[in-house]
């Protein structure tokens, strides 16, 4: 990546795999390890307050980050009930564009 003065790089640190088996938690492989991932990248942008920010690696949860936070985002893990249709709707209703990222795995 070419070196620009007015726009720093900035790493999200994060520890290499260690071959090990990590647990699911509330369905989130490594939730943990990803939790505190996102935490600091949360950090990193609070302290720089980007206009935009390109992702290189990792996955595009950390560039989202600061949004979801900006606007309020609360997340729901989804045990043993979904979310009703009314919820999502009222959700929704709070934006007018809607971007939608699904993860599928084995």
């Amino acid at each position: 990546m070419p070196q620009n003065d007015k726009q720093p790089l900035v790493e999200v640190k994060i520890d290499p795999p260690r071959g090990i088996e990590y647990p699911v938690t509330d369905g989130v492989y490594a939730r943990q390890e990803v939790t505190a991932n996102i935490e600091q990248a949360v950090r990193l942008l609070e302290e720089g307050n980007p206009d935009k920010i390109i992702t290189l690696g990792g996955n595009c949860l950390v560039s989202q980050a600061k949004f979801l936070k900006d606007v309020g985002v609360d997340f729901k893990i989804q045990r043993e009930s979904f979310l009703s249709h009314d919820e999502i709707k009222q959700f929704m209703s709070r934006f007018d564009h809607i971007f939608v990222h699904l993860d599928i795995t084995k």
